[in-house]
């Protein structure tokens, strides 16, 4: 049997760095954005939401896909959905900060939103 390449060999701590950069970076933004006196407005605390609910409905269109359809397609599919889910939500994103002024208000430097 031919040795293994070297890219292939797990390297030791790999998925503990992985695991510790999804866990630091979003420790460190906020802390970032609380410590400079920067606080997150209503309006980008409200831009969650369509993409945890998008993110939902893109996990329950690929279970439906992966039960129903010939494994040989699922791949091709799954991408297409990837793209797709995301520039959709980016456009919902988009249309929403247009709405509530995002983009004048970091300009102006004060925060906006549907509760103002």
């Amino acid at each position: 049997m031919p040795p293994e390449p070297a890219a292939a060999r797990s390297t030791p701590g790999r998925e503990v760095s992985a695991v510790a950069v999804d866990l630091v970076v979003p420790v460190a933004a906020y802390y970032l954005l609380r410590g400079g006196g920067i606080a997150p407005g209503p309006a980008l605390l409200l831009a969650r939401t369509p993409w945890g609910a998008g993110l939902l409905v893109d996990a329950a269109v690929r279970l439906a896909m992966a039960l129903a359809l010939p494994v040989d397609v699922v791949p091709a599919l799954g991408s297409v959905l990837s793209v797709v889910t995301f520039v959709g939500l980016q456009v919902i994103q988009q249309v929403y900060f247009v709405r509530v002024d995002l983009w004048g208000s970091l300009a102006d430097s004060r925060p906006v939103g549907p509760i103002d």
